[in-house]
């Protein structure tokens, strides 16, 4: 770490301010000792001054040789922790730099799990909207064919209870349904399904290609005379004027 490596210099700069000053003293003692030998060769005429001399010089010189002993010693145990320390700072750099390494390559990794994710993600979310759409088509298809259903209920309904009412007025009228004539009516067209009637329109109405939406042929007016030759639920299909459908209200 920083840290580490900032300590670690502490300690090699005051190792080598130590290794300074212990020359310098070495050097400063071995100029001593070298002055001392000069006074001791300049003072043998004194021997009790020169034996003085050569005493302190010699202390001085046991001074310095321990001085410098110690001064070593300390340098080479200093040495020894700096080399120590800079074996470990070199470890924590290298793990450190490893950790970087798995690092980044653990992020890498996760990126592309991500960008992987994302992508399935985005074609669920198309697969979803696709499934709503086709969801929401096939409700608004099956509530329209509900509609035509509840529709065509309601005509058959509205049929059933024409025919009830028509049977009941027939009755009324001395009709037996399924007679071949009938006073005043159309039902005899298509009860037997084969046989044929003249009847008067009571009100303007269309005659059509087909039930219903079909193609208009013929613009039928109020008191002309259709034939009836069958019926298909509400239209009545008829011969004259033209080959077509009616409906069943524009006649009685």
């Amino acid at each position: 770490t920083d840290a580490e490596k900032k300590r670690v210099e502490a300690e090699l700069a005051k190792a080598k301010s130590s290794q300074i000053q212990a020359e310098e003293s070495v050097k400063k003692l071995e100029e001593e000792s070298k002055k001392a030998e000069a006074e001791l060769k300049t003072t043998k005429s004194s021997a009790n001054v020169e034996r003085k001399k050569a005493d302190d010089a010699k202390s001085t010189e046991e001074k310095a040789k321990s001085a410098y002993a110690k001064t070593k010693k300390d340098l080479d145990a200093n040495a020894a922790e700096l080399k120590k320390q800079t074996a470990t700072a070199t470890f924590e750099a290298n793990r450190i730099k490893k950790a970087v390494a798995d690092y980044e390559a653990q992020s890498a990794k996760a990126d592309a799990e991500l960008a992987r994710l994302k992508a399935e993600a985005d074609k669920a979310k198309k697969e979803r909207d696709a499934i709503e759409e086709a969801l929401e088509k096939s409700k608004s298809s099956a509530e329209e064919k509900t509609i035509r259903v509840d529709t065509a209920k309601a005509e058959t309904e509205t049929e059933k209870m024409m025919l009830e009412t028509a049977k009941i007025r027939a009755e009324n009228a001395g009709i037996k349904p399924g007679s071949i004539v009938v006073k005043n009516s159309v039902a005899s067209a298509f009860l037997e399904g084969n046989s044929k009637s003249g009847t008067l329109l009571v009100k303007d109405c269309v005659v059509r290609d087909q039930p219903e939406k079909g193609k208009q042929i013929y613009a039928g007016k109020k008191g002309d005379k259709v034939t009836v030759v069958s019926q298909k639920g509400s239209w009545l299909q008829v011969s004259e004027p033209g080959n077509g459908y009616i409906h069943k209200h524009c006649v009685k």
